[in-house]
């Protein structure tokens, strides 16, 4: 199982990559060294890693994402800070 993590700028919204923020996604490893397309897993931004880790548990004892899971990072606030900053200097 992959599972991924990733800020997006929102530049590129029209073009239908995610709005600007966090996503959670996740995928099946498949043999040959591919996987299946990443799919949302049912947590919110900067998730605590105890729903993250509870959202996987569902996925792997149920083979399907279960309800969506609320919890944010203690440091979320400063994840977020640290990656509008890095979206600031992507943008020039």
């Amino acid at each position: 199982m992959l599972l991924i993590w990733e800020w997006h700028t929102g530049i590129e919204a029209d073009q239908g990559e995610p709005e600007r923020g966090p996503v959670w996604l996740w995928a099946k490893c498949r043999s040959g060294g591919v996987n299946t397309e990443p799919a949302p897993l049912p947590v919110r931004g900067i998730a605590n890693p105890l729903q993250v880790a509870w959202a996987l548990a569902e996925l792997i004892s149920a083979g399907r994402a279960g309800r969506r899971r609320i919890g944010e990072w203690v440091c979320a606030a400063s994840l977020a800070r640290d990656c509008e900053s890095w979206a600031a200097e992507e943008a020039w």
